[in-house]
């Protein structure tokens, strides 16, 4: 190959990538469309934000619950509720081993859980309840993880 040719060719190279660059940094960028979802803002009792995290660590599963949305004055309770283990698989069907119990004894089941499916070592999700017709000054949260683990949650409302 002819000298010539290969400076041309090396020129038009320098020509290109500097003109790259120039162009990549006069872009601005533009915000991609995110698929990780976003935090979901939840009508929250103002007083709600005093109940914190209570944690349940025992027979190697860490349990954690947070009130998220708690409150006399709301129709619908939330709560993060967090499992971790790394002994066995969590396969409970949250709607059907978790209940609220009031301070009169009265039962309440979830009406939905969004989060991590069964069969997991890491399960993280909300669970909702219904608390229109709940007007106690406390409730339990029992979780039954088996027969002989069933985790309680003592929760003051606001």
């Amino acid at each position: 190959m002819n000298m010539k040719y290969i400076i041309i060719i090396i020129g038009f190279l320098v020509v290109v990538i500097v003109l790259g660059y120039l162009g990549f940094l006069g872009r601005e960028s533009v915000p991609q469309e995110s698929t990780v979802p976003t935090q979901v803002n939840l009508p929250i009792n103002t007083d709600s934000a005093k109940l914190e995290t209570q944690t349940d660590d025992q027979n190697s599963i860490v349990v954690k619950v947070t009130p998220l949305a708690f409150g006399k004055n709301l129709d619908t309770w939330k709560f993060k509720v967090v499992f971790d283990t790394h002994s066995e698989s969590l396969d409970g069907d949250l709607l059907t081993t978790t209940i609220l119990t009031d301070s009169e004894g009265k039962v309440s089941k979830p009406t939905v859980w969004e989060g991590s499916p069964a069969g997991s070592h890491h399960r993280e999700g909300i669970i909702s309840f219904d608390g229109s017709n709940v007007n106690p000054d406390k409730v339990t949260m029992q979780i039954r993880l088996s027969e002989d683990d069933v985790r309680s949650f003592v929760l003051t409302l606001p």
